[in-house]
């Protein structure tokens, strides 16, 4: 199981910044399936939000 901090969820989502952007999506759209799931904690979501 792999942690999802907040920066790496907002990057993500936001697609901000070229080279952290394409590290995060490289990450959650290829590294993480059903083997190696990701967590996203409770913390991480309210942060975000």
């Amino acid at each position: 199981m792999i942690g999802l901090d907040t920066n790496v969820i907002i990057r993500y989502l936001a697609q901000d910044d070229v080279n952290q952007s394409a590290a995060t999506t490289q990450i959650i759209e290829t590294q993480l399936n059903e083997n190696k799931q990701g967590f996203i904690s409770l913390i991480v979501l309210v942060e975000i939000i």
